[in-house]
């Protein structure tokens, strides 16, 4: 991909230095506050992610400093499992202005560089744009990224303590072990989101990897597993960031849905939550699930917050 002819020159795109942490930090906290009211970034997350990219960084995170010395935009690729991600934050005061496009083609002419010297036949990249960032969804069309999907971010204000969850029949909801119950909910996991649009299978590593967002052990009181006798029914999986609680993943197996144990599963983890003075929950949800996960969390009390946009582009490799 070619860089962009109008990119303003005024801008100067380098790779990203250690140094630069603090202000990469700085700017996704701001814009993550602004498009939808919570920061998830922490600085421990940052510092890991970076850190996990070693020499790579110069190579793999590049950030833009206006004239006046500021840091006003930054971009960053990993790989994650057989895609190629790219993540933009760009400042409101410098988009439109073609910064997107230029960052987007650096990102993919690097993945396409890994994928050739890893012998592949084409690269995945996948994406992500809010509505709060309609340039960066132009960018990524005009790049040749296609929409795969539209999420929902939600919120869940804890003013009061939840509602009790309804005992379902013979189901018990404890805490997750992880010596004993990591094989049984991985199983049922990749079982249940089966239907969940775009998954692909993931091996227990990737799984083991994925769940959290940050790199702190997984708090067993915020993993609930809902357990008809021996088999795993249901989980949800939830952690705290920056103060506010987030339920990663929460999934019912096809046999016992319909039953309300996904709105159980999301009351149990939200009077986890509130047990432990976090006042705020969020999600990320399909806003077409094929299992109306959508609808139930509005049932349990979720509002709409912001939105998410997910693409993808296959470039051939010759």
């Amino acid at each position: 991909m070619n860089s962009t002819a109008g990119f303003p020159q005024r801008l100067a795109i380098r790779p990203a230095v250690p140094s630069d942490l603090h202000d990469v930090l700085h700017l996704r906290q701001a814009l993550e506050l602004a498009d939808s009211g919570a920061a998830y970034t922490t600085a421990e997350r940052l510092t890991a992610e970076w850190e996990a990219l070693g020499p790579q960084l110069a190579t793999q995170v590049w950030v833009a400093i206006a004239t006046d010395g500021s840091l006003c935009a930054s971009a960053m690729l990993v790989r994650v499992d057989q895609e190629f991600v790219v993540r933009l934050w760009v400042a409101p005061n410098q988009r439109e202005k073609g910064v997107e496009r230029e960052l987007l083609a650096r990102a993919e002419r690097r993945a396409c560089a890994l994928g050739q010297a890893a012998g592949d036949r084409s690269v995945t990249l996948f994406a992500q744009a809010t509505s709060a960032h309609p340039a960066a969804q132009q960018a990524l069309l005009q790049s040749g990224f296609v929409v795969t999907s539209t999420y929902e971010e939600m919120e869940l204000a804890l003013s009061t303590p939840p509602m009790d969850p309804d005992v379902i029949g013979d189901i018990e909801i404890r805490p997750f072990n992880a010596g004993q119950d990591a094989t049984d909910v991985y199983r049922a996991d990749e079982e249940a989101f089966q239907d969940q649009r775009g998954h692909a299978a993931r091996t227990f590593e990737q799984w083991s990897r994925r769940l959290t967002q940050s790199e702190t052990a997984a708090d067993p009181a915020l993993w609930l597993i809902a357990w008809d006798g021996g088999e795993v029914a249901g989980a949800a999986l939830g952690e705290v960031i920056n103060g506010v609680g987030w339920i990663h993943h929460l999934f019912v197996r096809r046999p016992w849905r319909r039953r309300s144990l996904g709105a159980a599963l999301t009351r149990s983890v939200a009077i986890a939550f509130y047990q432990q003075g976090v006042g705020i929950v969020r999600l990320n949800v399909d806003g077409q699930s094929l299992t109306n996960a959508h609808k139930l969390y509005r049932r349990v009390g979720f509002r709409v917050v912001g939105d998410y946009t997910n693409y993808e582009k296959i470039t051939p490799l010759a």
